[in-house]
């Protein structure tokens, strides 16, 4: 296994794409790649303390191109959080504390607010019909946040922000996705610019789903 910090890399985001495919290629063994994630992670929760500033920006930089994009790929999302929002905090120390502090005012206790919210859910679904189904809730991460506020909703601020707290509904098939939307818009009021159809226009990674924004 070659140590990432090995790898000479010349204009970052021509070869990224060269990069991933190469670290993944290196493992032969994909609890190799576990290992590696589960190494950085640690080393994040303590590059705080990492007496060289310089060396902190870098390794976090490291990790948001390279590491951050890897868990993703691999579906681990609960990896991808703590890299991201660790690496976060040293480069953008203040735009971190800002929204975090947002979030721990409005939403401290967030398995209180989506233990709530998918309870709700589950019982409007229940209620209408709809069978075999799942609500899954979650609220935003700082990283996040800080994504939404740069692309999305640039000059604004964290308030402005419609889905700090999200739900997700896994249905048996189509026809159940599209009732539960109209069973969900029955009940709220949805915002009609932010409804998205991915399932009659898939996005090009072939994602597939409905996304409401509710008031």
């Amino acid at each position: 296994m070659v140590k990432v910090s090995k790898i000479k890399y010349k204009g970052e985001d021509r070869h990224l794409e060269t990069l991933k495919k190469t670290f993944l290629a290196m493992a032969k063994d994909l609890r190799v790649i576990f290992v590696k994630l589960a190494d950085r992670i640690h080393n994040i929760q303590t590059l705080y303390f990492h007496p060289n500033p310089v060396k902190r920006q870098k390794i976090a930089q490291e990790t948001m191109k390279i590491f951050v994009a890897i868990a993703k790929r691999l579906g681990l999302y609960h990896y991808q959080l703590y890299l991201e929002n660790g690496s976060f905090k040293v480069l953008h120390e203040d735009a971190f504390n800002k929204i975090f502090s947002y979030l721990k005012k409005y939403f401290g206790d967030g398995d209180k607010y989506t233990a709530k919210g998918t309870k709700i859910l589950a019982n409007l679904l229940m209620k209408e019909g709809i069978e075999h189904f799942e609500v899954k809730g979650r609220s935003k991460s700082p990283y996040r946040v800080y994504e939404k506020l740069a692309h999305k909703y640039e000059g604004k601020e964290i308030g402005d922000i419609m889905d700090l707290l999200a739900f997700r509904v896994i249905t048996k098939d189509i026809g159940d996705c599209y009732m539960a939307l109209g069973i969900i818009h029955k009940h709220y009021t949805p915002v009609i610019k932010k409804i998205k159809d991915y399932i009659a226009v898939p996005k090009i990674n072939g994602y597939k789903s409905i996304h409401t924004t509710i008031l």
